[in-house]
């Protein structure tokens, strides 16, 4: 998993709850939108954990460039902004799931990761039978 966020902090605390998980392991961390490009075209992540206020290129705009480079990262987007702009523009970024910035987030972290993985995996037998 590749994890993007302006905030460093964030990078350490979703490596650190993540450690012991042995289906997810943290390959890099990102702290700006093309930062998150090009590590996400070097280390080939099968998720991506994405902070939507990316400074140069933000959140939403790194996950419709990533689903477009790759269909099957798995791009989970977190951000703290609740509105229908933001909603309709995460929707259309082709994000497997999004996640609120908020004191519960890591506590939700690893059931959201397994549920992006099954809605993933839906889709694409979904895909396959059409």
């Amino acid at each position: 998993m590749l994890v993007a966020d302006r905030d460093r902090g964030f990078c350490a605390a979703a490596e650190a709850v993540l450690a012991g998980n042995e289906r997810v392991q943290v390959v890099g961390c990102a702290h700006d939108g093309p930062q998150a490009l090009a590590l996400a075209a070097s280390l080939v992540p099968d998720l991506v954990l994405l902070g939507i206020g990316l400074p140069l290129l933000d959140g939403v705009s790194v996950a419709r460039r990533l689903r477009q480079l790759r269909q099957g990262t798995l791009v989970v987007l977190v951000g703290g902004v609740e509105d229908d702009a933001f909603a309709d523009a995460e929707r259309r970024s082709g994000a497997t799931a999004f996640l609120k910035r908020d004191a519960q987030l890591f506590e939700n972290l690893e059931l959201t990761l397994a549920l992006a993985s099954v809605t993933a995996l839906l889709a694409a037998e979904d895909e396959s039978l059409q």
